[in-house]
């Protein structure tokens, strides 16, 4: 079976809220456009040392899935932080 894009996002999106330590939930945009796929996830700056992880294997990892997952596509991820709001 064969996931479908949206499938896919949710995928994406399921499994980056469950490695997100903080509760400002992370965010993410996807654009499609003739180049493929871009990613666009936005976390909160606490939990970027987790997105990343030690020498960057958090983050390749999380690459890897998404290749997976849009194995016919081209797909690109940009993970950004957005600042804690302290009240």
């Amino acid at each position: 079976m064969i996931a479908t894009i949206k499938e896919n996002e949710k995928i994406i999106l399921d499994l980056v809220n469950r490695i997100a330590l903080h509760s400002n939930r992370p965010h993410m945009k996807v654009i499609h456009d003739h180049k493929g796929i871009l990613l666009d996830l936005r976390v909160d700056q606490r939990d970027m040392k987790t997105f990343i992880g030690k020498q960057g294997n958090g983050i390749k990892s999380l690459r890897t899935i998404i290749k997976m997952l849009y194995k016919d596509q081209r797909a690109s991820l940009i993970i950004e932080e957005h600042e804690t709001k302290n009240n």
